[in-house]
């Protein structure tokens, strides 16, 4: 095959001139496998990003064929209770669930920090003054699962709170702090190594005191064909406010015709990212 950082094959003759990598494709029980060893952190059947460019020639004497590179979808899903203090202090528990390129780059970075200290910047990026009390991991060594944690962390000032008001940011974290696509217009598609999805569920615990008074209005950005979504929905209740959050790519591969909505979905999840809801004395 040919690798992402190597260019797109043509693949009306396999020539080998355009080939620059080798996996092994073998056959277990009825079940396809492609096998990368180049990391131990990875499962089998999960080739290399790079490697993740559509397409392979598989080199058999009886049957030369080309295969589709298909991954599993990558799903981030977080899940966490937020308890409001009516001084503005946080305190919350995060229940966090990765699969596929997710898991395996959560692993690297706990192979580099085994207590998870990189939640810290992390958490930073909403709460400047998190402290996190607590991280732990289930999983770890097993790569055929989903890697599930639980962060347990407060954060005990809200530099924007004010007497009568509270300002709460409520996303908690994503893998994108910014909208990675700045052009208005493009002339080739986007072009993802694999489907994804991040998954939010949070509820968030009121102080009696306090009423509220914004929240951001519940948002659906949905692509033709389904090829991507983000929707933002909540429920509120006397004391307690239910957030979900989908931003979920299904096409790794998204036309130009099809970008400028692309663009607007993200710039849709980063801008509600950044908002907060408001609380006000009662």
């Amino acid at each position: 095959l040919s690798t992402r950082d190597h260019g797109r094959m043509q693949t009306l003759y396999p020539m080998i001139s355009q080939f620059n990598y080798v996996m092994v494709l073998v056959s277990i029980n009825g079940k396809t496998w492609l096998l990368d060893a180049t990391d131990p952190l990875r499962p089998p059947g999960m080739p290399g990003i790079n490697t993740l460019n559509k397409k392979a020639w598989v080199l058999n004497r009886d049957w030369p064929q080309w295969i589709n590179l298909l991954v599993p979808p990558c799903r981030d899903v977080y899940s966490a209770q937020l308890y409001i203090e009516k001084d503005g202090s946080i305190s919350g528990e995060m229940e966090v669930t990765y699969n596929s390129y997710s898991a395996w780059y959560e692993r690297q970075l706990l192979q580099e920090h085994p207590g998870g200290e990189y939640w810290v910047p992390r958490l930073q990026q909403r709460y400047p003054d998190v402290q996190v009390e607590a991280i732990d991991y289930r999983n770890i060594g097993d790569l055929n699962t989903d890697l599930n944690g639980r962060i347990q962390f407060s954060n005990p000032k809200n530099e924007n709170s004010t007497e009568d008001f509270l300002f709460l940011p409520f996303l908690i974290y994503s893998n994108f702090s910014e909208n990675p696509f700045k052009k208005e217009s493009r002339n080739f598609p986007v072009d993802f190594p694999y489907p994804f999805e991040e998954k939010w569920d949070i509820t968030i615990h009121l102080p009696p005191a306090f009423e509220v008074v914004r929240l951001p209005e519940s948002t659906n950005v949905i692509l033709p064909n389904e090829q991507a979504q983000f929707i933002y929905e909540y429920t509120q209740s006397s004391n307690t406010i239910k957030l979900s959050i989908v931003l979920q790519v299904n096409n790794d591969l998204i036309s130009p015709t099809d970008y400028p909505q692309l663009k607007r979905l993200f710039d849709q999840h980063i801008r509600l990212s950044k908002a907060s809801i408001v609380l006000k004395k009662k």
